[in-house]
C-alpha cells in the first residue's frame, strides 16, 4: 500500500443507484377507480439519508431555534498555552507529563547500554499530519444522498425541469451494497399534505444473476377538505420573516395543514430485470421512474 493510502475496502458488491421521478402535467384518462388504500411499509425499509439534515415539520424548526436560545454565547478564543496553564493543577497532564519523561530517560539508559540497530534498521517517526489526513479522508456511506456531480442522469431531469408537459418530482442517487437480502428504499416526494405524499412507496433493488427492481409505489390524488379551515397567516406561525424566507417549504406546508384529504390511490406493482449502465424507464398513467445503477468504483469518487 502507498504511502497516505487508505487500507483496501471490498466494495465489489456496491452500486450507485439513481433515480428521476416525474408526472404528466395533464393525466391521462383512466376509468379504473382504485379506492384509497392505507399504505404498508415492510419493516426492513431504509430511507436515504439526505446530504444536509434539516427539520421536516415548523414544529421542528420551532423546536431547533428555542434549543439554539438555550445554547450558551460564543466562547472566548483563549491561546492554548493560557488554558494549558489555568488547568494544568486541576488535570493530569503534569503527573503524565513526569511519567513520560521517565520513560523515555530509561529508553536513553538503556541506549548507553546496548548497541544500537544498523542505520538501515532504524524506523522512521509517526508522520501525524499524515495520520490525520488517513484517518479523516472520506469513505463511501451506503444509503446517503449523493451531490449532483455524481448524477448520470442529469440531461433526463434537466429536460423534464424546462418541459411545459412533465413535472420533476425528485432526482437522487445513493449508493448500496447488493448483496444478501434485499432492501426496501424509501420513496416520497411530490405534494405533500400533512403526513400524506403525492408519490410513496418502496424501491426494491437485489442481484442474482441479474439486477432487479421492484417497486411498490404510489400515487395519491387529493381533494380540498370540506369545510376546511382557514390557511394560517405567516405571522402566526411563530417565526420571524428571515426564517420564514430561509424555509419556503416548510411554511407552505404549514399553511396547507388540513386543507386537503387523499381522495384516490394508484399503484405501481412491477418488477423488473435490469443490466448496470443500462437506463430503465417505469411507466404508469400517472406518474413514471427513470432508473440507472452502475457499479461502484473508488475512482469514480
Amino acid at each position: 500500500m502507498a504511502e497516505g493510502e487508505l487500507p483496501e475496502q471490498d466494495y465489489s458488491d456496491w452500486y450507485q443507484v439513481e433515480i428521476v421521478v416525474f408526472k404528466p402535467r395533464n393525466k391521462q384518462a383512466n376509468d379504473e377507480i382504485w379506492p384509497l388504500t392505507s399504505l404498508g411499509y415492510p419493516k426492513n425499509m431504509v430511507a436515504v439519508g439526505a446530504i444536509e439534515v434539516k427539520p421536516d415539520s415548523i414544529h421542528q424548526l420551532r423546536q431547533l431555534i428555542e434549543f439554539e436560545k438555550m445554547l450558551p454565547g460564543e466562547p472566548e478564543i483563549m491561546d492554548a498555552a493560557l488554558v494549558s496553564f489555568l488547568f494544568e493543577k486541576s488535570s493530569r497532564q503534569q503527573r503524565n507529563q513526569q511519567l513520560l519523561q521517565e520513560e523515555l530517560q530509561d529508553e536513553i539508559l538503556l541506549d548507553t547500554q546496548v548497541e544500537g540497530p544498523e542505520e538501515d534498521e532504524i524506523t522512521s517517526p509517526i508522520d501525524h499530519s499524515q495520520l490525520q489526513t488517513i484517518l479523516t479522508a472520506p469513505r463511501p456511506e451506503a444509503f446517503r444522498e449523493l451531490s449532483t456531480e455524481h448524477f448520470n442522469l442529469t440531461k433526463i431531469s434537466g429536460s423534464l425541469r424546462r418541459s411545459s408537459r412533465f413535472d420533476l418530482l425528485t432526482h437522487q442517487a445513493w449508493l448500496q451494497p447488493m448483496v444478501g437480502e434485499s432492501t426496501p428504499i424509501l420513496v416520497q416526494t411530490g405534494k405533500r399534505y400533512d403526513h400524506f405524499f403525492e408519490v410513496d412507496g418502496t424501491l426494491t433493488f437485489s442481484r442474482s444473476r441479474y439486477l432487479h427492481v421492484d417497486t411498490d409505489l404510489w400515487y395519491t390524488e387529493f381533494t380540498p377538505r370540506y369545510n376546511q379551515q382557514q390557511q394560517l397567516r405567516l405571522n402566526d406561525l411563530g417565526i420571524d420573516a428571515a426564517t420564514r424566507e430561509a424555509y419556503p417549504e416548510l411554511v407552505t406546508q404549514a399553511r396547507e395543514q388540513n386543507t386537503h384529504v387523499p381522495l384516490h390511490s394508484y399503484r405501481m406493482l412491477q418488477s423488473r430485470r435490469m443490466r448496470s449502465n443500462e437506463t430503465h424507464y417505469l411507466d404508469h398513467p400517472f406518474f413514471g421512474v427513470v432508473i440507472k445503477i452502475v457499479r461502484f468504483s473508488m475512482s469514480n469518487q
